[in-house]
């Protein structure tokens, strides 16, 4: 029979022990989130645990603090002088500080941690209850009774890291800091001055009222002109190519090939910028596969894909339509996007230095009024909700035309809800905070 490897992951300790050896703010987080008894390594246990022991003597913590702490304690193991070389001496901990992607992810980082040792002693309960079953002296009563002391002795561990000491919680500005959208009218609405991190944005609005444009354009803003970190998932019927294509109009106005040279010259440009330009976006497809379309897939992916690769800002559009893995009580829509929003707002939450901006769709009541498709408690989940109305019910537009819009900012903890009047600029597909698209800052409108 093959041997299991218990669950672990040995980048997302090093990087834990990375993030405190560079950043103060870092040991606070994984102290309050992690114990030694944690790390699968008994190495970078041991290096937790210096970490730790300074924190509480008020030192200050870097690899000299570290090493030196290590140094001067005896060795438990044989062969081994000190603690330094039992947690594999000065190399590995510059192996550590120079692995970690960023130290503004510790608090990622620990919950992976967190998450494999909570497996590990699951499996450790579950093997002491087989033994404990094969005991026939052991009443029935008595084997339930160990069995629901095991499992709340480690849901009590996983919630008691829900709490820290006031003094422990570091301000160091960032928590206050969003992403911009690149909208005006938006960032100032918002004391955040832009998408709140760790928390969900709401893009709400009809169908063709343009959630899927503004998505795309606070993406490629974040990613074009300020040098953000951006993941855009693709649910809808859009491809990866299509979404490009996207970019390309916002750049220049033509999505495709035009036929005269004048225009052909336009597109090549808005296409070349779009490809010049040194963005780090990434394009998930979520209609590759059934896993890919189930939110548990998507937050797999992502959760993977963060642990070398900082995220500044996650776009998620068409979000009505992701599918979940787990069988929902009742089976209907409703219910499935209840289950999704639960799982979007814990992915953000617990990545508090990403923004979260989810687009989805409102319709009809029939009643002369709307209804949201992506569940009600997503709006008590969410830190800003922006609902697009272009009252194209009411009057049709015509292409290539800017016409009056509004942005309604439906709930804001960052701030005053109200409307926000707009322009959309049918020939880009994009909104702008007045009809002159020069006052923007923004490199589109090369058309």
């Amino acid at each position: 029979m093959k041997q299991l490897i218990p669950p672990q992951n040995h980048e997302a300790e090093m990087s834990v022990i990375g993030a405190a050896l560079l950043s103060s703010r870092s040991v606070l987080e994984v102290c309050q989130l992690l114990t030694e008894e944690d790390f699968y390594s008994p190495a970078n246990g041991l290096i937790f645990r210096a970490i730790k022991a300074l924190k509480e003597s008020g030192s200050t913590i870097d690899l000299v603090t570290v090493k030196s702490w290590l140094a001067a304690r005896p060795g438990t193991v044989v062969g081994c002088l000190t603690l330094l070389e039992q947690a594999g001496d000065v190399p590995y901990l510059v192996e550590c500080a120079e692995a970690v992607p960023s130290a503004a992810n510790a608090a990622y980082y620990s919950g992976i941690v967190r998450q494999n040792a909570m497996r590990r002693q699951l499996i450790e309960s579950g093997r002491d209850m087989v033994v404990s079953a094969h005991d026939m002296d052991v009443p029935e009563v008595e084997l339930v009774s160990r069995a629901g002391s095991m499992l709340r002795e480690i849901a009590g561990r996983e919630s008691g890291k829900s709490s820290v000491n006031l003094r422990d919680i570091a301000i160091d500005g960032s928590e206050q800091d969003g992403v911009p959208t690149g909208l005006e009218l938006i960032d100032k609405a918002v004391t955040c001055g832009g998408l709140p991190k760790g928390q969900m944005t709401i893009i709400a609005g009809k169908q063709k009222h343009g959630k899927t444009p503004l998505l795309s354009q606070i993406a490629w803003n974040a990613a074009s002109q300020l040098g953000l970190s951006v993941v855009y998932a693709l649910f809808s019927d859009l491809t990866p190519a299509q979404f490009k294509l996207r970019l390309v109009k916002l750049e220049c106005g033509w999505g495709v090939r035009p036929d005269s040279a004048k225009e052909r010259a336009f597109y090549e440009a808005g296409l070349a910028a779009v490809d010049d330009a040194f963005v780090n976006m990434v394009v998930y497809d979520g209609m590759t596969s059934r896993a890919a379309s189930q939110i548990e897939g998507f937050r797999m992916w992502l959760e993977g894909h963060m642990i070398d690769n900082p995220v500044d800002l996650v776009c998620v559009d068409y979000a009505q339509v992701i599918q979940t893995s787990k069988t929902i009580k009742g089976g209907g829509p409703y219910e499935r996007m209840v289950q999704v929003g639960d799982e979007m707002n814990l992915l953000a939450r617990s990545n508090k230095a990403t923004a979260f901006a989810v687009g989805s769709q409102i319709t009809e009541d029939g009643r002369g009024g709307t209804k949201a498709r992506y569940g009600a408690e997503w709006e008590q989940h969410c830190g800003l909700m922006i609902e697009i109305d272009r009252k194209i019910d009411e009057k049709p537009e015509a292409p290539n035309t800017m016409v009056p819009c509004e942005l309604v900012i439906k709930y804001s903890r960052f701030g005053e809800s109200g409307t926000t009047e707009a322009w959309w600029d049918s020939k880009h597909l994009r909104f702008l905070s007045d009809g002159h698209p020069d006052t923007q800052g923004f490199i589109w409108g090369r058309g």
